[in-house]
């Protein structure tokens, strides 16, 4: 057996005996949940279009302030949050939206992208009702995933509010079934954003969001593209910093904060060169990363998810196809069912702390 193996067996066997020795620091797991998000489900169509779509299993949607919007753009929403991005036809009414989503037997999970963060604590207060209300808050809740961009609006009312009735338990449900996703741009906003969540006692997930996601000059062969770990390959990448870069470093051992326990990346359209390479990079082992870029690197993480469909637009109904196994939902599901994670579901844990790898020789 070689390096890489024992290193990834030693996290297997980890997971085993995980809950005998909970007091080890070095054995508490992350949520091995793998999402496939459906960008921009801000419409009762376009939910239905990701809920028939085979490999998604939950959808992104942008949430707008009513009073914000300018008359034309209200659309047909009457409530004070509304399902809205600049360029959508109209809003619609939020709880619209989250009710198809609980209703869907395929659908378990909401990115909440919430784009005004600066109303006061009772509008915030209202949006946490919304969302407990029409997606639940028993063990069989839709899990939700609390947009945050950037790092700074981690001390917004907006954050603050939400972290507040996620502690409470009972407005929200418990931190098992919520998350706050932070985008960040590099390994010292991610440093940034874990010791604000460490502030706040929660757990937190990390996004590299970028419209030129998988535009790299690398080529295909991913043995040629990182046989210098994180060297000329990564440094020659369009757009820096770009999400290819990003969530390599992300990715490869340049995350070993306790607060942070998942990875996410978006908007993959697959039009772009070189997709399926992150695809493969974001699901597969981390023994399967630590080979492109060097064994020194084992605390690498693994990728719980990412966006997918047209970046700046709707998700369509033809944007992936059950019959098409070469669209990127069905190249994704055979990387995720190839890796260590699994297809989360509305019994996932999002909120588990997560697992920093065994320091087993170099270390993090």
């Amino acid at each position: 057996m070689n390096c890489v193996k024992e290193l990834f067996a030693v996290g297997k066997f980890a997971l085993l005996i995980g809950p005998i020795l909970s007091a080890a620091p070095q054995i508490a797991f992350a949520s091995d949940a793998a999402w496939i998000f459906a960008h921009r489900a801000n419409t009762v169509a376009t939910v239905d279009a990701a809920a028939a779509d085979q490999g998604v299993n939950g959808i992104e949607v942008d949430i707008s302030f009513r009073a914000r919007l300018k008359p034309k753009e209200r659309g047909s929403c009457k409530e004070p949050w509304c399902a809205f991005h600049d360029g959508d036809p109209g809003a619609v009414d939020l709880s619209l939206i989250l009710s198809a989503v609980r209703a869907s037997s395929t659908l378990h999970a909401v990115w909440l992208d919430v784009k005004h963060t600066r109303e006061s604590t009772k509008d915030y207060e209202t949006l946490v009702g919304v969302v407990g209300n029409n997606l639940g808050r028993g063990p069989a809740a839709v899990r939700k995933f609390w947009g945050v961009w950037p790092v700074s609006e981690l001390t917004s009312t907006y954050t603050t509010h939400v972290v507040d009735r996620i502690h409470g338990g009972r407005w929200l449900g418990d931190q098992s079934h919520n998350i706050l996703i932070v985008e960040v741009d590099g390994p010292a906003e991610a440093a940034k954003a874990a010791s604000q969540c460490a502030k706040k006692r929660i757990q937190c997930g990390l996004s590299a969001g970028s419209p030129f996601a998988g535009n790299g000059a690398h080529p295909d062969a991913l043995g040629n593209a990182f046989s210098d770990p994180l060297g000329t390959a990564l440094s020659s990448m369009n757009n820096p910093p770009s999400t290819d870069k990003v969530l390599m470093l992300l990715l490869n051992g340049q995350l070993s904060h306790p607060h942070i326990n998942s990875l996410f990346s978006w908007t993959f359209n697959w039009r772009g060169p070189n997709e399926d390479d992150m695809v493969r990079l974001m699901f597969r082992n981390r023994g399967y990363r630590e080979k492109l870029m060097g064994l020194k690197r084992q605390c690498a993480l693994e990728g719980n998810g990412l966006i997918v469909g047209p970046q700046n637009d709707l998700y369509s109904r033809d944007f992936c196809s059950n019959g098409d196994a070469g669209d990127i939902c069905s190249v994704a599901g055979a990387e995720i069912n190839a890796g260590p994670n699994s297809y989360g579901n509305r019994a996932s844990n999002i909120g588990a702390a997560r697992n920093t790898y065994s320091t087993v020789g170099n270390g993090c």
